[in-house]
């Protein structure tokens, strides 16, 4: 019940930060066009909020692939650097692992 509760905690806070704060910024934000309908104002800030989510999507995995240890040096072969990618890349999936596993 606990790990529920938790789960649904966070896709709480998640839901407020990604979307319900971004759409109702833009949503304000439109309404300082005196012309603007409702309507008109929904779809700017659906839209805005949209363009913000797949920004944040985005950098959010930039973030999880990107190394995180120097790359091997100039006199290296070409498997060594293919070896190191994939060291990498396991690396990373590790971590994002455990970052869902705690979540």
């Amino acid at each position: 019940m606990f790990i529920l509760s938790t789960i649904a905690l966070y896709c709480i806070i998640l839901f407020c930060v990604f979307l319900w704060i971004p759409f109702v910024y833009f949503y304000y934000e439109e309404k300082d066009d005196n012309n603007t309908s409702k309507c008109s104002q929904v779809k700017n800030a659906l839209k805005y909020t949209v363009g913000f989510v797949i920004v944040c999507v985005v950098l959010l995995l930039i973030g999880a692939f990107v190394p995180l240890q120097a790359p091997p040096g100039q006199n290296s072969t070409q498997w060594e650097k293919v070896q190191y990618l994939f060291e990498e890349l396991g690396s990373s999936r590790k971590y994002i692992h455990h970052a869902t596993y705690f979540a």
